[in-house]
């Protein structure tokens, strides 16, 4: 008996040829009724989901340990050899949706947001970038390579670069101090390699934005990122009212933090360490109490995320402890074919893994919440509600950090969590203020590239902090920020959510349960509808105004001042 379709996509055999064939079979499908466009989509749908879960389980095998070989040979392969045909011929079934009437009007009354997706791809695609594009993606995971490898020896200890971040809490200042040189000397060690990296990088990007028709790549990005909401003007208008407004409230953080501290000069080793001089927050001993006490929290919040961290642990899907070899950060990673998501980390037992914690499961309740919609464009995520979905989720579980904290712990954690936000929100946008400077002038020299960036971190970093004798930690903070390497301009949207999260937020201290239905209901809708609509829903305000900011800004000053009492 012939084989359906569908029952070839998931019996395929992952060769560049096999791939191609399953492409042209769809491709010969009849777009002449809607039927026939809806029977269409959902075989696309199909073979993305098998696509995506395929790269999924390669980049994560590459994530836990960057030096096996095998593991980075087969992530290359699919993106060189299966992802590049992937595009060339998702390409061409955009055309077909395009050219089709049918597939037309069915899309112009159920999808429209979708249609827009499409217009916008077919505009920007180039077959001369498709190379140029795995060529891109295989060289950015060089920055993850070089940075994995990076550890420091203390008390006879081999430590990675996370582990030793959690010494900077100690109350001894002179450990501190000596733990940040010993930090600083392995990133400098790597200064001139991720320099020349960021030169290939450039250059490919380069070409790609120009064979797309565009004088530079952040204008290209900025469609490619299908940011119809907003304009590169209104992200620079952005900039200069975190400038104003945020800019104000980091310096009151760490002047107050100086004074606690008692110091003439707040160094960049003293902004960890408990400004009272206590022992370091100990939420967790063992990755497994992470778990454990992060399902308690979260399953209070909504019981279906606690069943999500048990399907989620039970199967594997969690990588939690740091080690060495491992690629530094955290993610969730969509597994559209199990319906889950598989949660990386570095957790050394501090503060910041409860928040991070909290962070990625928010990312993977909002997969699993629109894990159900049929067609796969309806679960591709607007940035901006994606990270919406995660920032929310460290605020709103905070008031339920009880399972991590004692009472008075509980206070320091929560004034830590809008601290840090006050502090965030700046560097946010310095590094994308940084990456419009290097997209609109891709010659340059290191020196260059290091004087923009020391010009524009100047603007945002806090003036309560003193650099001398270790002003290579300034100049070079923007090398340890992954995205400008792997995502490029995939990080405005953090402050975009940052604000959505705090209104969102000022909304649950007043209302939670309407708050919270308001804001899953909304996550359900996955990218079915348009991003600024998809805020509405949870009762947000898509606006970057300065009534806006100035309101936002006053509740978290206010917020911190409560905590301080």
């Amino acid at each position: 008996m012939k084989k359906s379709l569908q029952e070839n996509i998931a019996q395929l055999e992952l060769t560049p040829e096999k791939v191609r064939e399953i492409f042209r079979l769809l491709q010969l499908k009849s777009l002449a009724n809607f039927d026939e466009v809806e029977e269409f989509l959902r075989l696309r749908t199909i073979i993305d989901e098998r696509l995506s879960q395929e790269m999924a389980d390669r980049y994560i095998a590459f994530a836990k340990n960057t030096t096996e070989t095998q593991a980075r040979e087969q992530l290359d392969f699919f993106v060189e050899k299966i992802d590049s045909i992937a595009q060339e011929n998702d390409n061409a079934l955009d055309a077909m949706l395009i050219k089709s009437k049918s597939a037309n009007d069915y899309l112009r009354s159920n999808a429209p947001i979708y249609l827009k997706q499409l217009q916008r791809r077919v505009e920007l695609f180039r077959t001369a970038n498709v190379a140029l594009m795995a060529e891109e993606e295989v060289l950015s995971q060089e920055y993850a390579e070089t940075v994995s490898t990076l550890a420091i020896e203390y008390n006879g200890k081999s430590l990675t670069m996370q582990e030793a971040s959690s010494t900077l809490e100690l109350s001894d200042r002179s450990i501190r101090h000596k733990v940040y040189l010993l930090m600083l000397q392995q990133r400098l060690s790597v200064t001139n390699n991720l320099h020349d990296l960021m030169d290939e990088l450039l250059k490919l990007r380069y070409r790609i934005a120009v064979n797309a028709g565009f004088k530079n790549y952040r204008d290209y990005r900025h469609l490619e990122l299908e940011r119809f909401s907003y304009s590169v003007a209104e992200v620079q208008a952005l900039h200069q009212l975190v400038v104003k407004h945020f800019v104000p409230i980091a310096d009151k953080v760490l002047l107050r933090r100086k004074q606690l501290l008692g110091v003439a000069e707040l160094k960049p080793w003293d902004l960890e360490v408990d400004p009272f001089g206590v022992e370091p927050l100990k939420p967790f001993d063992r990755v497994e109490q992470l778990v454990e006490k992060g399902r308690s929290v979260l399953e209070l919040i909504d019981a279906r995320m606690g069943t999500l961290v048990d399907r989620m642990a039970t199967s594997g899907h969690m990588d939690l402890e740091s080690r060495h070899g491992k690629v530094p950060g955290a993610f969730s990673y969509p597994l559209p074919l199990s319906k889950s998501s598989f949660l990386f980390m570095n957790a050394a037992g501090v503060y910041d893994d409860v928040v991070t914690f909290m962070h990625e499961m928010g990312h993977a309740f909002h997969e699993q919440l629109c894990s159900s919609l049929p067609f796969s464009f309806q679960k591709d995520l607007p940035i901006e509600v994606a990270e919406l979905a995660s920032m929310s989720m460290e605020l709103i579980s905070s008031s339920k950090w009880n399972y991590f904290y004692g009472a008075a712990e509980l206070k320091r954690a929560k004034s830590r969590l809008f601290e840090e936000v006050a502090l965030a929100l700046p560097w946010i946008v310095a590094v994308d203020e940084f990456q419009h400077w290097l997209y609109t002038h891709p010659e340059h020299s290191h020196a260059e590239r290091d004087g923009a960036w020391t010009k524009v971190y100047r603007k945002y970093v806090s003036h309560e902090i003193s650099w001398l004798g270790v002003e290579e930690g300034f100049v070079f903070a923007w090398q340890r920020q992954l995205h400008i390497f792997e995502d490029p301009f995939y990080y405005i949207e953090y402050a975009i959510a940052q604000l959505g999260a705090l209104e969102l937020y000022q909304q649950f201290t007043q209302s939670s349960e309407e708050t919270l239905q308001r804001f899953t209901e909304a996550l359900e809708l996955g990218g079915s509808i348009a991003m600024e609509d998809l805020y509405a829903k949870a009762g947000l305000r898509f606006s970057c105004s300065e009534q806006r900011i100035i309101q936002l800004a006053n509740f978290l000053e206010e917020q911190l001042m409560y905590l301080w009492e």
